[in-house]
């Protein structure tokens, strides 16, 4: 119903067939979403996506037709990329993850309950809200806050988007965005659910 066969059409079909497009390649990852697939191929250096991209969980951006993709299309923001070299992909009802190796976590799609591993524009609005009250514990979380925008503004020029990001929440990504509060650790593995994302860490001083 949303291309997710990646077949070319909407139909149900009833009988495994070949994915044109990715015949001949090498897949070293797939993942199924909910209404969506992504995979891994040329060894890492290619990753695909089909299906529903309502929330931006394809990563291929907005354009007219970003409703859904019914044949794989190459994300740019995770593919042939010098020195990057993706090992995982996750996917859940409308998010996305995408790990490299050397463990580094990039997240699309809908982040309506922190999944993408961002504060909601919910949690900021609240954060700001009680800030003004004067609410320690929350001057404390502004802290922390900006703690991960310094780390994202010492990061290449990619990312120096980041704080604008952490000021005002996220609710979605269309992108793949890497998740700098991670940046302290070599991430493994990661598993994500339809509300939530798990990761396997390891930390760089341990």
């Amino acid at each position: 119903a949303n291309g997710q066969l990646g077949l070319g059409k909407l139909t149900d079909q009833f009988v495994p067939q070949n994915v044109p497009q990715l015949s001949g390649l090498h897949i070293g990852a797939i993942c199924c979403g909910a209404c969506h697939a992504i995979a891994i191929t040329n060894d890492g250096a290619k990753v695909w996506a089909w299906g529903s991209n309502v929330h931006g969980q394809l990563g291929v951006g907005v354009d007219g037709s970003n409703a859904q993709r019914v044949k794989p299309s190459l994300i740019p923001a995770l593919s042939n990329r010098r020195d990057v070299v993706m090992c995982q992909v996750t996917a859940a009802s409308n998010h996305s993850l995408a790990l490299t190796t050397t463990g580094e976590v990039y997240a699309f799609g809908l982040n309506s309950h922190g999944q993408l591993g961002f504060p909601t524009v919910k949690s900021a609005s609240e954060m700001f809200a009680a800030e003004e009250n004067g609410d320690p514990v929350t001057q404390h979380q502004q802290l922390q806050q900006k703690a991960l925008r310094d780390r994202a503004k010492a990061r290449n020029k990619v990312e120096m988007d980041m704080p604008k990001l952490y000021e005002n929440g996220i609710e979605k990504l269309w992108l793949p965005v890497r998740v700098v509060s991670l940046s302290q650790y070599r991430v493994r593995a990661v598993a994500t659910g339809d509300m939530h994302t798990l990761t396997i860490a390891q930390h760089y001083h341990s």
